[in-house]
C-alpha cells in the first residue's frame, strides 16, 4: 500500500495501428508478450505516465522525441518502416522491450474473372469481370479500353466500384484506441499482416452511347491499394456491344460515328457520307429536325478541325440516330423507349452508388416504366383490333410484367441490387418482344395464310387418293367381269366407255398432281420424292388404260396410292419443320415471349396476340395441355400432337392407308375406311 504523498507507479503503454486502409485492429504491446506482425507503414505510440524523469524511447537505434504531458506523462510516436527493436528505458532502468517484426505491403495482383464483352442476358449491356488480390484490399479499379483499329486514340476509362471498405481505426498518439472500436475492425475484415485479400464481382454497364461501340476494342485493369501501389491484368480484346437499329438511317449513321473514331482526320469522307443520307428526304418522313441537324453536323465536319468538335458531332449523330429509330413509333411507344433508356441510366448510377437517393431514384424510374407499359400495351391493344387481330391476353401480359416490375422494385427496397440487375434485365428483355409486336402480328398473320394453304394442299391430296381408288376400283371390277362373265351385272358400264372414261380422269389427276407438286415446292421449299413416284406411276397408268390393259392399269394404280400415301407423310414431315420446331409436339412461336399472334384463336377466328403470358397449362400454339401434354385444340390449323398421341394416331393412319391400298376389299369396307382416313 503506497504512503500518502508518494509518486504513484509508472503505467507504460505502447500500441501500433496499422494504416487506415489495412481495417487492422491496433496491436497493443504487452510486456513479456511477442507482438503480431505490424503492417509496414503502421504508426508506434508510447504513452508513460508516473514516475519521475524524462523517458527514453529507442525505435531500431534511433531515439524518438519525447514530449511531456501534463505534470508527469509523456509521449512518443513514430511511423514503423522495418523490423527492429523497440525499447523504453528511464533511470537507467529497462520499463518496457519489444522486437517488432514488419511485413511489407506487396503490389497487387489484378486479373480478368472472365472474358468481358456482352452480357448474356442484356446483350447491349458491357460486362467486365474482375479479380484481385492483395495484402488488404484493393481501394481503387478501373478497366481501360484502347481502340483496336486506333491504339494512340486516348482510351476510354471506366471506374468499376469496389465494395465497401472495412471499418477502419483513426491514427493517434495522444490517446489509446477504445478497445470495442479495435475490436469492430478486427470483426470487418478478413485481413491481416502477411495474408491475402481476395475479392471478385463482375461490372455492367452501358456503352452504347459511346462512339467506339460496335468496334473491337482492347482493354486491362488496373487496381490500387491503400498504399498506393498499382498492379494491371492481361490486355484482352473484345467487341464493344452496340444496339441493333432497325432504321437504316439510324443504322448508317453508327457506321459514320464509328469511322470518324477510327478515323478523325477524314472528316470530309464522313460528310460526304451525311450528305448522301441527307438525299434521301423520304427516309426522314416528318423529322425534318433531324434532317436539319444532321445538314448542321456535315457543315461541322467540313470547319477547321477544333477541340472536341468531332466529339460533339459524333454526340449529335448519336441522338439523330435514337430520334430516327423511335420516328416509326406512335407517342406510347416512344415514350416507352425513352422510359426504358432512363430506367438503364438509373441503376448503373445505383449499381456504382447505391445511396438511399439513388435507389429512390431507380424505384421512381421502375414506375414510370410501369405506365408507360400500361399505356404500350393499351396502345397496341387499339391498333391490333383495327387490324382484325384479337388480344385476349394483354391483361396477363399486364399482369406479368407488373409483378416483374415489382419485384425489382422490392429488391431495390431491400438493398440487393444484384437481384434488383437480374430482374431489370429480364424485365428489358420481355420488353424487347414488346417493341417488335406489330411486326410479329403481321408474320403470324403470313404464317396463318401459310398454315391454311398447306391444309388445303393436304385435303387436295387425300382427294387425289381417294379417285384413284375409284380408278382401281373399276379395273378391279372389270377383271372381275372379264373373268367371270356368266355373273357379269347386266346392268354393270360398258367396260370399253369406262376405260376410256378413266383414261381420261388419270391424264387429268396426272396434270392435278403435277400442279400440286409445283404449288407444294413453293410452300414447303421442297418436292416429297415419293410423289414424283406416284406421277410416274399415274402416267403409267393412263398408258395401261389407253390399250385396254386393265391388270397392268390396276397394278400402276394401286403404285400411285401407295405413293401419293407416302408422299403425304414426307409432305406432313416438311410441313411441322417449317411451321413447328422441327419436332413432333413442339410448336415454334412466331412472336417470341411476348408477341406471339397465335393462329387460329381470335374470336374471329383470326390470329391472337400474346398467347405466351397465357398462362402455364398452355404449349407454344396456345393449346390447352393435358396430362400428357398432347391436348388437341380443334381450332388450330395445322394440329402437331404429342408425341405419345401421334405415334398412335400415324400406326392408325397407316394400317388404314395400307388397306385402302387393298382394292379387292368389298365396297362398302373401302367406302367406310376413305370416311375414317378424312379424319386425317
Amino acid at each position: 500500500t503506497p504512503t500518502a504523498g508518494a509518486a504513484p507507479a509508472p503505467r507504460l503503454l505502447a500500441w501500433i495501428t496499422p494504416p487506415a486502409y489495412t481495417g487492422l485492429a491496433p496491436v497493443y504491446l504487452r510486456p513479456g508478450v511477442p507482438p503480431a506482425p505490424i503492417p509496414s507503414g503502421s504508426r508506434l505510440a508510447v504513452s508513460l505516465a508516473g514516475g519521475s524523469g524524462r523517458p527514453a524511447v529507442h525505435l531500431d537505434g534511433q531515439r524518438l522525441p519525447v514530449r511531456r504531458i501534463g505534470t508527469d506523462g509523456f509521449s512518443a510516436g513514430a511511423p514503423v518502416i522495418t523490423s527492429g527493436r523497440l525499447a523504453v528505458r528511464r533511470g537507467g532502468r529497462s520499463l518496457g522491450a519489444w522486437s517488432l517484426d514488419v511485413v511489407a505491403d506487396r503490389p497487387p495482383t489484378i486479373t480478368w474473372a472472365a472474358p468481358p464483352g456482352a452480357l448474356a442476358v442484356d446483350p447491349v449491356q458491357t460486362r467486365l469481370p474482375w479479380r484481385t488480390k492483395d495484402d488488404y484490399g484493393v481501394v481503387a479499379l478501373e478497366a481501360r479500353l484502347r481502340l483496336a483499329g486506333r491504339p494512340a486514340a486516348p482510351p476510354l476509362t471506366v471506374d468499376i466500384p469496389m465494395p465497401a471498405a472495412a471499418v477502419s481505426v483513426a491514427d493517434t498518439d495522444a490517446q489509446a484506441p477504445d478497445a470495442a472500436q479495435a475490436t469492430d475492425a478486427a470483426q470487418a475484415t478478413g485481413a491481416r499482416a502477411g495474408g491475402t485479400v481476395t475479392r471478385s464481382g463482375e461490372d455492367i454497364v452501358d456503352l452504347t452511347a459511346n462512339p467506339w461501340a460496335g468496334l473491337p476494342v482492347r482493354a486491362r485493369l488496373l487496381g490500387r491499394d491503400g498504399a498506393g501501389q498499382s498492379g494491371t491484368s492481361a490486355t484482352v480484346a473484345f467487341v464493344l456491344p452496340a444496339p441493333d437499329f432497325r432504321n437504316p438511317v439510324a443504322r448508317a449513321l453508327v457506321t459514320v460515328r464509328q469511322a470518324l473514331s477510327l478515323a478523325p482526320d477524314r472528316r470530309a469522307q464522313a460528310a460526304g457520307a451525311i450528305a448522301g443520307l441527307l438525299a434521301r428526304t423520304d427516309a426522314f418522313g416528318q423529322e425534318y429536325g433531324a434532317w436539319l441537324e444532321l445538314r448542321l453536323d456535315a457543315q461541322r465536319l467540313l470547319l477547321p478541325a477544333g477541340h472536341g468538335r468531332i466529339g460533339r458531332v459524333q454526340a449529335s449523330l448519336w441522338q439523330v440516330a435514337q430520334r430516327l429509330e423511335d420516328a416509326g413509333l406512335d407517342p406510347s411507344a416512344r415514350a416507352l423507349a425513352q422510359a426504358r433508356r432512363d430506367l438503364g441510366q438509373a441503376l448503373d448510377r445505383a449499381l456504382r452508388d447505391p445511396s438511399a437517393a439513388n435507389r429512390q431514384a431507380l424505384e421512381a424510374r421502375l414506375r414510370r416504366l410501369e405506365r408507360a407499359i400500361a399505356a404500350r400495351l393499351a396502345a397496341l391493344r387499339r391498333d391490333l383490333a383495327r387490324q382484325g387481330i384479337t388480344a385476349p391476353h394483354t391483361a396477363a401480359a399486364a399482369h406479368r410484367l407488373e409483378n416483374m416490375a415489382e419485384a425489382a422494385r422490392r429488391a431495390v427496397r431491400q438493398g440487393n441490387m444484384a437481384a434488383a440487375r437480374a430482374r431489370i434485365a429480364a424485365l428489358q428483355r420481355l420488353l424487347d418482344s414488346l417493341s417488335n409486336a406489330k411486326a410479329m402480328a403481321a408474320q403470324a398473320r403470313r404464317e396463318l395464310a401459310a398454315q391454311q394453304q398447306a391444309q388445303q394442299e393436304l385435303e387436295e391430296l387425300n382427294a387425289l387418293i381417294r379417285r384413284e381408288g375409284r380408278l382401281v376400283d373399276h379395273a378391279h371390277r372389270r377383271l372381275q367381269q372379264a373373268g367371270n362373265p356368266p355373273l357379269a351385272d347386266p346392268a354393270a358400264a360398258d367396260p370399253t366407255a369406262q376405260r376410256a372414261a378413266d383414261a381420261g380422269t388419270q391424264q387429268a389427276l396426272h396434270h392435278q398432281l403435277s400442279q400440286l407438286m409445283h404449288s407444294l415446292e413453293a410452300l414447303a421449299g421442297q418436292r416429297p420424292p415419293s410423289l414424283g413416284r406416284a406421277r410416274t406411276a399415274m402416267g403409267g397408268a393412263g398408258t395401261a388404260l389407253a390399250v385396254g390393259n386393265d391388270p397392268a392399269a390396276e397394278a400402276a394404280e394401286q403404285a400411285a396410292i401407295a405413293a401419293l400415301q407416302k408422299g403425304g407423310q414426307e409432305l406432313g414431315q416438311a410441313l411441322a419443320k417449317q411451321f413447328g420446331s422441327g419436332q413432333e409436339g413442339q410448336g415454334r412461336q412466331p412472336g417470341g415471349e411476348l408477341g406471339l399472334a397465335r393462329p387460329g384463336n381470335g374470336a374471329d377466328g383470326g390470329p391472337s396476340w400474346l398467347p405466351g403470358l397465357g398462362g402455364p397449362q398452355e404449349d407454344p400454339f396456345g393449346r390447352q395441355e393435358g396430362a400428357g401434354g398432347d391436348a388437341l385444340d380443334p381450332r388450330a390449323q395445322v394440329t402437331l400432337p404429342g408425341q405419345g398421341q401421334a405415334g398412335r394416331t400415324r400406326r392408325i393412319e397407316e394400317e388404314l392407308r395400307r388397306r385402302q391400298g387393298q382394292r379387292t376389299r368389298p365396297p362398302q369396307e373401302l367406302e367406310y375406311i376413305d370416311r375414317l382416313l378424312k379424319q386425317f
